[in-house]
C-alpha cells in the first residue's frame, strides 16, 4: 500500500472511532447506564415473546439462548472498545507505526466478524425452538429491525 492510502485509511478509522467516542461521551453526559441496556433487552424480549406467542417451554429455551448470546455480545463489545481505543492512541504516536495500525484494524475486523457470527448463531439457536409459523414471524421482526438501522451506525 502507498503512504497516501494508509493515511486515508487511518483518517477514516479515526473519524469512525471519534464517532464511537462521541457516542460514549453522549451516554455519559445523558446518564445512560448498563441497566438501561438490560431494560431495553428485556423490553425487546417481551415484545418478541408476545409477537411469537411462545409457549412456557419455548420461553425457557429462549431465555437461556439470550443469556448466552448477551454474555458473548457484551464481551465482544468490550474487546471492540479496547481495540478502537488502542487504535486511536496509536494514530497519535510519533512516529506513526502504520504496521501496528494495520494490525489493529485487522483485529477490529476480526472482533466485528466474531460479533456477526455470534448474532447468526443466536438466530439459528432461536430458530430451532420455533414452529414454522413463529419462524416466519421472527424473520419479519428481524428484517424490520435491520431496516431501521443505518449503515455504519453504532452497534448495541
Amino acid at each position: 500500500m502507498t503512504k497516501k492510502t494508509i493515511y486515508y485509511a487511518a483518517l477514516l478509522l479515526t473519524l469512525i472511532n471519534l464517532g464511537a467516542l462521541g457516542t460514549v461521551l453522549y451516554y455519559r453526559i445523558t446518564g445512560w447506564n448498563r441497566s438501561m441496556l438490560t431494560e431495553n433487552r428485556n423490553q425487546r424480549f417481551e415484545e418478541v415473546k408476545r409477537a411469537l406467542d411462545l409457549s412456557p417451554q419455548q420461553i425457557s429455551k429462549f431465555e437461556v439462548s439470550c443469556a448466552i448470546f448477551y454474555a458473548r455480545a457484551d464481551s465482544l463489545s468490550k474487546m471492540l472498545v479496547r481495540e478502537r481505543t488502542e487504535l486511536v492512541n496509536e494514530l497519535w504516536q510519533t512516529p506513526v507505526d502504520t504496521s501496528r495500525i494495520n494490525d489493529l484494524v485487522d483485529r477490529i475486523g476480526e472482533v466485528q466478524a466474531a460479533a456477526q457470527r455470534a448474532i447468526i448463531a443466536h438466530l439459528l439457536d432461536i430458530k430451532k425452538i420455533l414452529t414454522p409459523e413463529q419462524q416466519a414471524k421472527l424473520h419479519a421482526i428481524v428484517l424490520q429491525r435491520f431496516a431501521l438501522r443505518e449503515p455504519l451506525a453504532g452497534q448495541r
